[in-house]
Order: C-alpha cells, then structure tokens, then sequence
C-alpha cells in the first residue's frame, strides 16, 4: 500500500490560469498544483514552443568542437563509444549518423556488459587503437574513466567525453569534458540525458540553434531521452513534446520496424509507449545478447532487414521477462524465508548467478511492491555486481558512495545506481549501507502517490482528459496527472484478461464509473462488492471502434476511511524495533488491542490479504490500531501458536490454529522480550 499525498493548489491562481491561458478548471487545477503558475512558463510549458539555449555555453564544448573540427580537416578515424543501455545505443546512433552523414570516417564500439561492463576499457581501446582511430568520444560514459583516459594519452588517442552523470571530484585529462554536472558550469542542463549532451554537440559542430538538429535526429533522440527517465521539463520537454511528433511519421526503417513489432503502428505513440513498448526492445539486446543488434537495427537503410533485427529484439525481450520472473521468483522466496530482509532501511538481497542485464528491473520492481530503496546483487565466483533503485528522498548513488571502499566500481544517480565488489565484501557492503542509512534518516522516506486533484464521476469524460492532454509528454518531473476518486461503491468485480485482471464497477449519488486493476486477480483483491472505497487513478481514453470512452486505470485502492499514519507510522516503528532500535511507549499493545485482533481473525477465519490489509481493516474498524501494535501481537500470538503466517501470492496469509484453554500472553517469553525493547529505545 502507498501513501497518498494531496498535492496543494493555489485556488486563485488557478483561476487565474483558466481566464489567461483558456484551459479547463481539471488543468490549471493541476498546473497549479505543480508549481507551475507563472505566465511566462504555463505559456511555454503549454505551447512546447521553448527555445533551446546555445550549446556553445556549455564548459568545454568550445575545445570538443575546436577538436573534431582538426579530425575532420585532417581525415583523422573518428570513433564514438557508447553505453549499452537504450540512451547510449541512441547517442551512439546520433552522433555516428551524424558523422556518417557529414562523410566523416567513422566507427563505433560498444562494451559487451557481461564481458566488459561499463564504460571505457583498456582492451577496448588498445582494439580501437589498431583500427587507426587518433580521436574517440564518449557518449554516456566516461566521466569516472581516470586512468582508461590517461592509457588513451599514452597510446597516441585523443578523447573527449560526453556523459550525463556526475563527476566523483576531479575529471578525466581528455581534450573536452561535456558534461552538465560538471561543478564549474552553470546547472542548467544537468538533467539532460546521455543522448541529450551528444543532441547539443551536434548542434554546435552545425553553429544550429537546436531546431534543424532536432528535425534530423529528434526520432532517436527522443527514445533516449524517455528511456533514460530524465525529467521532462526544459530542454528534455522540447526534444520529447517535439520528437514524438518527428518519431510519428520517421522514415528511419529500424524505428518503423521496432514500432510495428511493439503493437504500436495503429496507436497514438506517447511518452508512455516508447518508455514501456520502443525503450525495453532496445535494451534487451545487450541485457540478453549483443547491444551492436540494436544499433545496428536504428542504423538499418532497408526495412526487411530492419524488420528482421526488430523481431529478434523482441524475441530478446520475450526472453527477458523470463529471466526477470526467475529473479523475482528466487527475491521472494529469499523474503518468504527471511522477513527480516524487509525490516531494514534499504532491502538488499543476494543471489547466484542472477542475469545482470536484469537485475535492474527486478531491482525497481520490489521497491515499488515493498516501498523501500533496494539493492539487488547477483554473485558470480569471486565478482559481485549490483543494482540499486530508489524513491524520492533517498538518493542511492549518494549512498553508495560511502561505500566506495568496498567496491571496484560503481555509477549512477539518485534514483538508480549500480555497483561491481568482490563477492566476499557483499555482507560488509550490506552492514555499511544500513550504516549509512541510519546516520542520514531516522526515518526513512516512503513510496508516495501525490495526488494532483480529487475528481468527481461527473467529471471523469471524454472531453474533459482530451483538454488536460495538452500538459503531455507525460513522464518523470511532469508524471501523468493521478487522481483520487472518493466514496466509491463497489457494485461489481469481473475477472478480464485470463484472470490476470479485474474490470471493477463503481457507484455514487446514483451515478456508475468503471475502472480496470491491472495485474490484480478476483483472489488478489482485497475487497467486496458493497464496500465503499477511495481510488488513486490514471485518466486516459480507449478508443475502438471510432468511439471514444474513459480509460480509468486504478494505481492504488483503499477503504475510504482509512488512516493511512496508523500504517506508515506503524511500520516504521516497528521495523525500528525489529532491527533492535527499540520501541516507543504509545507502541505497546495493551489488552484490549490483543482482544480487538484476535476477534477480528476469529470472526473472519484469518485473514489472507497480507499485514497492511488487515491493518487497514483493524485502523477503520477499531479507531486505532496502528501497525506496530498489529504487528507486535500477530508476532506473539504465532509465538505461542494461536495463528500461523504463510506468504501466498506475495501475501502474507493469516490462519487461526486449532486451540483449547487459555494463554496468558503478557507472562509470555515473547512479551517479555518486547518489553523489554521499551529500555533500549535509541
């Protein structure tokens, strides 16, 4: 379960914005809920009609040109090395067509990930070195590429770098160093991604202003930019608003391939589609085999042969998920064995020999079911590599970094990292980050869905989503809008999509709303018809047939009086308690608590729903009851064998145990123990 957070807005701001900018109350609601309020930035942030600033500003881009420029009048081989992820394959792509284009001799190289990891390599380069090549530029990478860029020096290579990620102090000694974080430039492109600098290069070695760049290369430059989850604001917001439109109607045979192999040839392409459809092709090449398949697919000139490499790709995808569902399956198991995994600030786990094209994945997918920051990390002999994702208010890479004694290598960002150590220094790695963690956050952030509006039934129309559409592209930093619908009656539950899915019809004040659960079955859902509910939702539009109806797709769901501190308090009292932190008095269960709960599973025959299920159904019904407490006496009463808890579908399943007599549970071990925490509290 997540925490919802109502976005504030500025009533008469808003107003203000509805007269000014001749936009509905839904939108200028939800701009003023973001910050966006001022005319200046509503007007450019609505139109997409923002200027590009001029890339010859950026620190180094002077020297990077001065130099490319000396290659080319001197017919000198030009190589451009990539990153295997989605938004280096894409710079690799628009730098090298660019060259290509200008009848530069060029090539590119891209390190195998399993082989070669990230980054520049020595091998590689001394590979590169006998193709006769005096010049490479990074793409995506090179920013910690310290002594890979000095043996280049020595070998007689020039390199400049251009990347996305922030410098660990000093820089590299290459002829340019392009990057937006760099400490001595001015911050404002910082959020640009890999394909984003190279986009800016570009522009400078034509002395263009963005615009004809775009018109040539915003196809490729967009699918980096959406796959990188950048946010899309400033410059990002531009090549995406305005790729997509150049993407629509691209003459490149490897992007007309990839679009029809993703299902996408008769949909309106968005944001969202490249993100969830384009993107994750692209990336399984060198998550499953090779990422020169991709290039080489968006380098394609003829469709038949683009076609071919496009289906391969998705069969590499295909593969993928498998792989990702052996990871997920084997993290589970790992957490049905041990809970404790989950009581620490940060989850970290480990395992033999997990794909490390996939780990990432699985990675983002237990923090958004568990809510914490997670470190996943396969272990192959005496090499462990990892990675990290994170939620807002955590940043991972930051964190890692303290650990930096321990690892061979490590990259990323806030929200996303990876890491290379040795195998026998992951339980130290474990032990520091928890370190780290508690120093930092006493209490550590939670999973949030902020919520831009409340919507009303009346509201939720064809016309109404038509007219907030104009805040897209939708993604990170300008996320598509969520809202919460209120008081909702359950009316029915019907199972679609082989069960996998359920279509839920809703009532209020006379009127009926249909909403779609993805990847919730009938025996998942926690609810029943009649009981009245709050839903956080996506607002779209399904289109079949030549009609148009509302696509509500449900995110989160609760009972509508549900007090969602009695949770996020709760648990983070109690997962302080179970990592031996001690316990605050208002957290001790008293009698009645004991009582309350144990009737509540008697009279319903357990509970099978899982700890925040049934917390929510005691805090509605009891007034009170927090997690902790919840926690504190399911722990005692299976102490003493009066329930017994099970994992079932990634839920936890409470079942009463057959039992005569009677147990006095506060002259019991188990109570003892927890109060005795109450004399240790930090």
């Amino acid at each position: 379960m997540k925490k919802w957070e109502l976005r504030r807005r500025d009533k008469d701001r808003s107003e203000i914005l509805q007269s000014e900018f001749n936009i509905s109350k839904i939108t200028a609601d939800i701009l003023a809920a973001r910050g966006i309020v001022e005319k200046e930035e509503v007007g450019k942030f609505i139109s997409g009609e923002s200027v590009f600033s001029d890339a010859m500003l950026m620190k180094d881009m002077d020297k990077a040109v001065a130099r490319i420029e000396k290659a080319v009048g001197n017919g000198e081989k030009i190589c451009v090395y990539g990153d295997y992820d989605c938004d280096g394959i894409t710079a690799t792509v628009l730098l090298y067509s660019y060259f290509e284009d200008s009848g530069v001799d060029v090539c590119y190289y891209i390190p195998d990930r399993e082989k070669e990891g990230y980054g520049l390599n020595a091998r590689a380069i001394s590979a590169i070195k006998k193709f006769g090549v005096t010049l490479i530029i990074t793409v995506d990478n090179g920013i910690s590429a310290y002594d890979e860029v000095k043996y280049s020096n020595e070998l007689g290579i020039d390199v400049i770098i251009t990347d996305h990620h922030k410098p660990k102090g000093k820089l590299p000694e290459a002829v340019a160093v392009i990057d937006p974080h760099r400490e001595d430039g001015d911050g404002t492109l910082r959020e640009l991604a890999g394909v984003g600098v190279v986009f800016k290069l570009v522009s400078a070695l034509e002395g263009d202003d963005g615009s004809e760049t775009l018109e040539r290369y915003g196809d490729i430059a967009v699918i980096g930019t959406v796959a990188d989850i950048v946010p899309l604001t400033g410059e990002n917001r531009i090549i995406v608003k305005k790729g997509i439109e150049i993407l629509k109607n691209s003459e490149n045979p490897g992007i007309k391939a990839l679009i029809k192999v993703a299902g996408l040839s008769d949909k309106n392409i968005t944001s969202e589609s490249i993100g969830f459809g384009i993107g994750p092709r692209i990336n399984s090449a060198s998550r499953m085999d090779d990422p020169k398949k991709a290039v080489n697919l968006l380098l394609s000139e003829d469709y038949d042969e683009a076609l071919t490499l496009a289906e391969e790709l998705d069969r590499l995808n295909a593969h993928r998920k498998e792989e990702e569902k052996k990871i997920m399956d084997s993290v589970e198991k790992k957490i049905c064995e041990d809970r404790s995994l989950l009581d620490k600030r940060v989850v970290v786990i480990s395992g033999e020999r997990w794909h490390n094209g996939v780990i990432g994945i699985a990675a983002a997918k237990i923090l958004e079911k568990y809510g914490k920051p997670c470190v996943l990390i396969s272990i192959n002999g005496d090499e462990a590599r990892g990675s990290a994702r994170s939620l807002e208010g955590f940043s991972m890479i930051d964190a890692i970094a303290e650990c930096s004694e321990l690892l061979t290598r490590f990259g990323g960002h806030a929200g996303a990292a990876c890491m290379t150590l040795p195998s026998d220094s992951v339980e130290e790695f474990d032990e520091k980050l928890q370190k780290t963690a508690r120093e930092k956050y006493e209490t550590m952030p939670v999973y949030t869905l902020k919520i831009d509006r409340i919507l009303t039934i009346p509201e939720i129309t064809v016309r109404e989503i038509e007219r907030f559409g104009i805040l897209e592209p939708f993604g990170c930093e300008n996320e598509s809008p969520i809202f919460a619908i209120r008081k909702l009656t359950i009316e029915g539950i019907y199972p679609i999509g082989d069960n996998k899915h359920i279509r839920i019809k809703f009532s209020r004040d006379g009127m009926s709303l249909v909403a779609v659960y993805f990847g919730v079955t009938p025996g998942d859902f926690a609810y029943s018809v009649g009981e009245t509910v709050d839903i956080a939702a996506d607002c779209g539009i399904n289109e079949y047939n030549g009609e148009k109806k509302p696509n509500i797709k449900i995110i989160d769901i609760r009972l509508s009086d549900f007090r969602q501190e009695s949770l996020f308090c709760g648990k983070a009292a109690y997962d302080a308690y179970a990592r031996g932190e001690g316990l605050d008095e208002e957290n001790m269960p008293t009698r009645e608590d004991f009582v309350s709960v144990y009737r509540y599973l008697k009279s319903n025959g357990g509970y099978c729903f899982g700890y925040d299920g049934l917390n929510e159904r005691l805090s509605v019904a009891d007034g009170g009851m927090n997690y902790c407490k919840l926690r504190l006496i399911l722990d005692m009463l299976e102490s003493e064998n009066l329930i017994k808890t099970e994992k079932e579908n990634g839920k936890e399943k409470i079942k009463l145990e057959n039992f005569e007599g009677k147990i006095d549970l506060f002259g019991t071990e188990k109570y003892k123990e927890i109060e005795n925490s109450l004399k240790i509290k930090i």
